[in-house]
């Protein structure tokens, strides 16, 4: 069955990914000579050796970049755990398997089997103390897109080219490399689908506001700052602070989100806080009191969302550069696509 959208799923991209770099590192290997036969034990051991850590290393280099993207980690020791765990998946569990099934329908399979647990609790266990290792995975703020299509144009000529052509894949990887340390552009307020959480980024990381996170939401803003902090920490940060029923942070340039969580407000109450460049989260008042309150706005209308523009939009990413605010929704660029047909293109500024 073909299915073109697994080419963006990240399974698929770090399984392409160490399968072509395996295959290109060892057709270079056979060439140079490095895996030629070799006699006696300590030669076939050597042998054995270097092409478990040649794949380990291969195969880890080529998959970090995705996993990197996809999941805003690195880790520090994946190969000391591949060396130790896949030599028994090789020697222990693969053949304990290979038996069970042979012998299944004799009914002889208990023996393999313990064998092969044994060997998957030795792996599962080494899995577990490598993890629990002092930074053995490291935050890393999301790369622009645009970083990981470099890193795959650069990564496939390396592999695909044969001599000094191949080099000329590197220049692609360096500025892959560049942008990701530049990092994308993370922005100044996050706001949940229904607006059930909501985060300001602040100079000592993205402050969540302490009166309702969204666990999920935020874990996932958290990771994508390449922020360590759990959700609880984030929550503390000296961000948002109490006005009666208002919970206010300052946000971008010299923006301020006001948050209210009740649902009954006057239209004049709400009005009262429509002022320039404001941002009003009200995901519980009724668009009736909404529209009324952002028509009433004497000092100038505010981005009010309600209940109904929130289901709308859904998640919401706003940057606030000087007098310019910068919406990005869930529906960003479903208004280009063929299949739909004509509409307000989301994304633009305020």
């Amino acid at each position: 069955t073909l299915a073109p959208e697994s080419l963006t799923q990240v399974g698929f991209q770090m399984s392409f990914a160490a399968t072509v770099a395996l295959v290109a590192a060892y057709e270079a290997a056979r060439e140079a000579g490095w895996l030629a036969p070799r006699p006696g034990f300590w030669g076939r051991a050597a042998r054995y050796g270097l092409g478990l850590l040649l794949t380990s290393a291969i195969a880890g280099l080529a998959t970090a970049p995705f996993a990197a993207f996809h999941f805003n980690r690195l880790t520090s020791f994946g190969l000391i755990a591949n060396l130790t765990a896949v030599p028994v998946m090789g020697a222990v569990v693969a053949p304990a398997l290979a038996g069970a099934a042979a012998l299944a329908p004799l009914g002889l399979e208990a023996w393999p089997l313990r064998i092969a647990g044994v060997g998957i609790d030795w792996i599962l266990r080494v899995a577990e103390t490598v993890a629990g290792w002092e930074g053995a995975a490291r935050p890393i703020a999301a790369a622009p897109q645009v970083a990981l299509w470099l890193i795959t144009l650069g990564g496939l000529w390396l592999c695909l080219w044969r001599g000094r052509l191949r080099l000329a894949g590197l220049p692609a990887l360096a500025l892959a490399a560049a942008l990701w340390l530049g990092g994308a552009p993370r922005p100044d307020l996050l706001i949940a689908p229904g607006g059930a959480a909501a985060g300001v980024m602040t100079p000592q990381g993205r402050a969540l506001d302490p009166a309702r996170p969204d666990r999920f939401a935020a874990e996932t803003w958290l990771r994508r700052d390449g922020d360590a902090a759990t959700v609880a920490e984030a929550a503390a940060r000296p961000a948002f602070t109490a006005e009666g029923p208002w919970r206010v942070a300052p946000f971008g340039d010299g923006w301020e989100v006001r948050i209210f969580r009740g649902a009954r407000l006057s239209a004049l109450a709400l009005t009262r806080q429509c002022a320039p460049k404001t941002v009003v989260l009200a995901p519980r008042i009724a668009p009736r009191v909404a529209a009324q309150a952002q028509a009433g706005a004497a000092a100038g209308p505010c981005l009010l969302l309600d209940r109904a523009g929130l289901a709308a939009r859904g998640a919401l990413a706003l940057s606030g550069k000087g007098d310019r605010l910068v919406v990005e929704d869930a529906t960003a660029g479903r208004a280009a696509r063929l299949w739909r047909g004509a509409g307000a293109v989301s994304g633009a500024d305020e």
